[in-house]
């Protein structure tokens, strides 16, 4: 590989070989990124980034890191891979700093992660701070049920279902309200008082990473698209075996960039109708008997929309880019990120919604 032009090993190192800053004789490392990862993370890695790492592709127990993008489609496409003996910060350091001199720095709207804080941390000392670090809310409902098993079960489903109102909450001012009550409930009853304790001290003083009312136009919530990316990979790459030959399973990550990339041609070519799209187009159908008297100019790049639910709510609808980002695939054309709307549907879901459509 190192004579190719278009080598996709950016980094390797094997146990025993001499130490460098971030990682030790002991350790292994390599790090890939074929032209076409680079390519799409230089076209959607200001958007969204998700990372995680998952064992089982290999008899060596290295752990396979993954960095994914969020293309226009709203699929996950891999970006870069490391294949590791330890996921720590030196290593994930290591990881960043490779991608940092293939494409730069990069900025970046959301980065999602589990909750442990070697990813962002390595994340921040190499490139900048994201707009929004945000955890996948399936994670942390998962840690809220098994500590949750803590509290007698006749009280256990109500603090759970208060939890996923907490987490579903889209104004900021309803919920600050509705944490303080819950807190306040938790901490004043006896069979509580212990996931009380765990929750403020884990969850309430970091509300923002996992409370959608903080997640402003951040169009993820969980790191599906990761774990189905490394279920295809071990399962239909891999055919749920764990690889004696390291050499097997870098082969197989680069047929499944391939193959990725392939499915994105597709889908580009044919105009393939994704949720995303759809939901898209359905939004673009019903701005189209939106009734005009609920608009009104500001100026040249900002309107006023009232709802058409409920007259006395205002929206404001601005447009913030005059050339095309990274356009999604609809009737009118409208480029995803060229307008902002105050509505839950453009702010929380980050949607282009039918008061985006209905001012064009």
């Amino acid at each position: 590989m190192k004579r190719l032009d278009d080598n996709p090993v950016l980094f390797v190192k094997f146990q025993g070989e001499a130490a460098d800053q971030h990682l030790e004789i002991s350790d292994f490392c390599i790090i890939i990124m074929t032209n076409v990862q680079k390519h799409m993370l230089l076209k959607f890695g200001s958007g969204s980034i998700c990372i995680d790492s998952t064992h089982g592709t290999n008899a060596y127990d290295f752990q396979l890191s993954t960095v994914l993008v969020i293309d226009e489609f709203n699929s996950g496409f891999p970006a870069a891979f490391c294949l590791s003996n330890r996921v720590n910060l030196g290593s994930m350091q290591k990881f960043f700093q490779c991608i940092r001199d293939k494409v730069g720095l990069l900025y970046v709207n959301c980065f999602m992660s589990d909750d442990a804080p070697v990813y962002y941390t390595a994340w921040t000392s190499v490139m900048c701070e994201a707009k929004f670090r945000i955890l996948c809310i399936w994670h942390v409902k998962k840690a809220w049920l098994q500590a949750a098993n803590s509290i007698i079960p006749s009280k256990r489903k109500e603090v759970l279902k208060f939890l996923n109102l907490l987490s579903e909450c889209h104004d900021t001012k309803e919920f600050q309200a509705l944490i303080s009550d819950f807190l306040r409930k938790l901490f004043s009853d006896r069979d509580t008082d212990k996931f009380a304790n765990y929750f403020a001290s884990n969850y309430a003083n970091r509300c923002e990473l996992w409370a959608k009312c903080y997640r402003k136009r951040c169009n993820i919530t969980t790191n599906n698209h990761l774990e189905a990316l490394h279920r295809v990979l071990k399962y239909s790459y891999l055919d749920g075996l764990k690889n004696k030959r390291v050499d097997r399973c870098i082969a197989k990550l680069i047929n499944m960039v391939q193959d990725k990339w392939f499915q994105r041609f597709i889908k580009t070519t044919k105009g393939a109708k994704t949720s995303k799209i759809n939901q898209t187009n359905l939004r673009h159908n019903r701005a189209i008997n939106f009734p005009s008297t609920n608009i009104s100019e500001i100026n040249e790049l900002s309107w006023h929309v009232i709802s058409e639910s409920d007259p006395t709510v205002e929206y404001t609808v601005t447009q913030i880019h005059t050339q095309c980002i990274n356009c999604s695939i609809v009737w009118c054309k409208i480029c995803s990120d060229a307008f902002l709307c105050t509505c839950t549907d453009a702010t929380i879901k980050g949607s282009v919604c039918k008061h985006i459509h209905a001012i064009i």
